[in-house]
């Protein structure tokens, strides 16, 4: 299909996940200076059914592969189909979600590819035809551009809800074509997967997050900052410190050492 930029589109629960348009507008970025196409890869269980809004955020192609077996994220079982997709592509890059999943798979793929990855990066340029990607160094203290050496395919993950994510535009749309899967035998399996099903704003994907720590002085008092959130449209966060100390979920730790 010619040069393409490639993204790989995180789908979980039946929905692509928002980091996914960030991560595909950001790719019709890269391409249209490039003078190359989006495709996009989108995997999991039920996924052929939401595969065309990748095409409303820039997506000139999906490749879908769609199968019960892929509805939780397993590096054995998604690695080699993303891979063989990838490998159908013949990208000039490949652009992930810096997600715990999208992390994971990148660090993969990279290694399949033979080439080098950027990871968490909060900027993607290309100069003089060249793509660069910027990322946070010692601990957000300053940051470093990585440039790929020539010929090499660069494998970038973005920093969710900093990439400018395109307006969805519903005349535009993406061709899609179904993928045969053959799920591979994997040594690990997900028994159960304990969802949050409150509604509440996932942390990674908020504009806004209202957090405490131990100033809180106990968990009860967290029903504060729910409710403050809740006027915002805001996530809650933590401390480590009240984290530790029972009060929140780690899931809802912030900072250097969470999210």
């Amino acid at each position: 299909m010619g040069k393409c930029v490639c993204v790989v589109a995180e789908f979980r629960a039946g929905n692509f996940r928002r980091v996914s348009f960030e991560v595909v507008s950001e790719a019709r970025r890269v391409a249209d200076a490039l003078g190359a196409s989006v495709c996009a890869v989108g995997i999991g269980a039920g996924v052929s059914s939401k595969a065309g809004e990748l095409g409303s955020y820039g997506a000139d192609k999906v490749y879908v592969a769609d199968d019960a077996a892929l509805e939780q994220y397993v590096a054995e079982t998604y690695v080699p189909i993303v891979a063989d997709i990838i490998a159908k592509c013949d990208p000039v890059a490949v652009i992930l979600p810096a997600s715990v999943d999208g992390k994971d798979l990148a660090a993969r793929l990279t290694a399949r590819l033979q080439s080098g990855l950027a990871q968490d990066c909060t900027e993607i340029r290309v100069e003089s035809g060249v793509i660069q990607a910027k990322r946070p160094v010692f601990a957000g203290k300053c940051f470093a551009w990585c440039q790929w050496s020539e010929g090499a395919c660069p494998v970038i993950s973005c920093r969710p809800n900093v990439m400018d994510c395109l307006a969805a535009d519903d005349s535009r749309s993406a061709a899609v074509e179904t993928v045969a899967v053959t799920v591979p035998d994997a040594k690990s399996r997900v028994v159960g997967a304990d969802l949050d099903t409150s509604g509440k704003v996932e942390l990674t994907e908020a504009e806004i997050i209202v957090s405490g720590g131990r100033g809180m002085k106990g968990p009860e008092n967290y029903a504060m900052l729910e409710e403050l959130a809740k006027l915002f449209g805001a996530a809650v966060g933590a401390s480590r410190a009240a984290v530790d100390a029972g009060w929140r979920p780690h899931s809802d730790q912030v900072g250097q050492t969470g999210k």
